[in-house]
């Protein structure tokens, strides 16, 4: 533990724990759920597809666990700033 860099700023270890609580869950939950598929991809597809889900998954886990009220609204902010960029690169509506 930094215990040096958290004396320089100040800050009680209880807190620095706390704060590594919700990361550890999300490794934990993600990790116990990709435990539960043990196929082993016969292809490159297969493994891109593998990695597109489990991508999908740790999202998923990471936006119910580990973020926090705020965090979860300005991530919707930019997906919604994001939206219209995107369509204005796909060419769509011209």
């Amino acid at each position: 533990m930094p215990y040096y860099a958290l004396r320089v700023i100040e800050m009680p270890v209880r807190t620095y724990i706390a704060g590594l609580l919700r990361p550890l869950v999300v490794a934990t939950v993600f990790a116990g759920l990709c435990q539960i598929d043990l196929a082993q991809p016969n292809s490159i597809v297969a493994l891109a597809f593998l990695v597109a889900c489990q991508a999908l998954v740790f999202g998923l886990v990471t936006y119910v666990v580990a973020l926090q009220g705020d965090e979860k609204r300005a991530l919707w902010k930019r997906c919604k700033e994001l939206v219209p960029q995107l369509r204005l690169l796909s060419g769509v509506g011209d």
